[in-house]
């Protein structure tokens, strides 16, 4: 899949343009939301007003996020993304009248908590959302891909106009801006079609709030690939926080462009991000994930190797634009691993985990720039930024490899096996591999699959045609995207019912070992393959 085919493929369908308008438009307002925030801080109180206001918009929604993010899993996806777009688009109004009022710094500052806590729900919901809309992984890498470049555009457009509103207008003109664009956010969810909340995302029966709002902590504790996932974006984030300060640092001491460099630097990294958006849809949508992270550890390490090196103007703008590249391909990739190695039942939560986890290392990062500036100079910090985080990206990414053994895989079986409910809970990943090592098998019309009473060691799931049932006092005739054979291979006793071919059938077939650890090895599918098995089981003893 070339680049062209990479974009149509992520906005293919009518609720991916939808999906892509909406985080396109969030994106839109909360970077122009940044610059309006700094501007009005500034002007009331000078560079330590600025220091507040960044905390103020950052601090409380890294905090909340791990239990914002419990919106996006306990209930729909899409209504949580409507409901949250409505608060930010009555709160950025709210910014609007009070900034044209007068009102103090205080209040801005409230205002901006509350922007940020809101924010700390719609980033994991929307990723959240996002595979239940992709047909399959080449769909779903292309989507976040597209994703990744219109966050990027959203940056460049969002920062300037958001600038330009505020600094040559009024801060008010420009908070009017960006509830424009949440507005536009909260129409586009609002017009995709609602997605259903699944039993499997239900409450568990007795648990805790606390054990649920912790659930996602410990899915991504106990699950090594997961964690590591969570650990890439955690570093693509420690880059972000570090390039923020040497970035003001490198423009005015460093190639001496002033303070105007700042502002030129930091366009040149967005339009970076805006190309690695398209090179990461292009690598991920072929599955070449490994590829993916080598692109990015080289763009990331050699152009702050070069500044260090040769400190002029032209080095530094390049710089950055190559830098972006590596910073958008790495942050696509580790998303999207997320998005596969996360069970469904979780996921919003797991990205909470990721934005509380990326916001620390952003903070991280803006300590340690100065320590390193201070004890190995400028160049010494490009140069110890372009070894560590590279070194460290590579050490956490121990899922790469078998991402990659899974690149091509068979989207029809993929898109029936995700829709079994005894799959839907499972993550990505764990039904690709299920796709995987589904086997198709032929039977002909009146062809016996199975035999009452015979050892079982095969699941089926039907894809083509019909076949009857005979568990003696139940009979039942199934078709497409409907199941049979677990009963004997959960409770390991012999085949409870006789099954037969009604017409030409085609099912895929998946060995004992292979359908029982990936069941029973999630507590939700577990549940649920249990469920199915006792309801049959009870409807049998009942006719006899």
């Amino acid at each position: 899949m070339n680049g062209v085919e990479a974009l149509r493929e992520g906005c293919a369908t009518r609720e991916l343009r939808l999906f892509l308008l909406a985080c396109f438009a969030t994106s839109l307002s909360v970077w122009a939301f940044m610059v309006v925030l700094a501007i009005a801080a500034y002007n009331a109180g000078g560079v330590g007003a600025v220091t507040l206001a960044i905390i103020a918009s950052v601090l409380p929604g890294a905090l909340a996020a791990p239990f914002t993010a419990l919106l996006g899993d306990r209930s729909s996806r899409r209504a949580a993304l409507v409901v949250l777009s409505a608060c930010a688009t009555a709160v950025l109004v709210l910014l609007t009248l009070v900034s044209a009022a007068g009102a103090p710094l205080g209040a801005i500052l409230a205002l901006a908590a509350c922007i940020s806590i809101i924010t700390s729900a719609q980033r994991p919901s929307q990723a959240a959302l996002l595979p239940g809309l992709a047909a399959g992984p080449r769909q779903l890498a292309a989507s976040n891909g597209l994703w990744q470049m219109l966050g990027n555009a959203a940056f460049c457009i969002g920062s300037l106009a958001g600038g330009a509103a505020a600094a040559g207008l009024s801060v008010a003109a420009g908070a009017a801006l960006t509830a424009a664009a949440a507005a536009v956010s909260l129409v586009a969810f609002a017009l995709m079609r609602a997605d259903v909340l699944p039993a499997h995302r239900a409450p568990r029966a007795g648990a805790s709030v606390t054990a649920e709002l912790l659930l996602g902590l410990c899915e991504v504790r106990a699950a090594p690939d997961l964690r590591e996932a969570v650990g890439v974006l955690a570093m693509v984030s420690l880059l972000d926080g570090i390039m923020g300060v040497l970035v003001v640092v490198v423009a005015v001491e460093l190639v001496g462009l002033g303070t105007g460099g700042v502002g030129l630097l930091n366009a040149a990294w967005g339009a970076g991000g805006l190309a690695g958006g398209f090179v990461a849809l292009t690598l991920l949508a072929r599955g070449r994930v490994s590829t993916a992270l080598s692109v990015s550890v080289a763009t990331i390490a050699v152009p702050l190797a070069l500044l260090a090196a040769v400190a002029q103007p032209a080095v530094a703008v390049a710089g950055l634009v190559v830098l972006g590249v590596g910073y958008a391909v790495a942050e696509t990739g580790g998303q999207m691993l997320v998005q596969r190695l996360a069970s469904d039942e979780t996921l919003a939560r797991a990205f909470g985990v990721a934005e509380t986890t990326s916001q620390g290392a952003v903070a991280l990062g803006s300590v340690a720039a100065p320590l390193l500036i201070g004890a190995l100079g400028v160049r010494g910090a490009l140069l110890a930024t372009a070894v560590f985080v590279p070194l460290v990206l590579v050490a956490r990414w121990s899922a790469v490899e078998r991402l990659d053994s899974q690149a091509v895989v068979p989207e029809r079986e993929l898109a029936l096996l995700r829709s079994l409910d005894l799959f839907a809970p499972l993550p990505i990943a764990t039904v690709e591999t299920l796709a995987l090592r589904a086997v198709p098998t032929e039977f002909e019309d009146g062809e016996e699959i199975l035999r009452l009473g015979d050892a079982g060691d095969v699941f089926y799931v039907i894809a083509e045609g019909e076949i009857d049932v005979d568990a003696g006092a139940v009979s039942r005739r199934e078709g497409p995207g409907e199941y049979f054979g677990e009963i004997a291979l959960l409770r390991d006793v012999p085949r409870t019912a006789g099954v037969t071919a009604v017409g030409d059938v085609l099912l895929y077939a998946l060995a004992r070992d292979v359908f029982l650890a990936a069941v029973t090895g999630h507590v939700r599918s577990r549940e649920a393959a249990q469920g199915v098995a006792e309801s049959r089981l009870r409807a049998s003893a009942a006719r006899r």
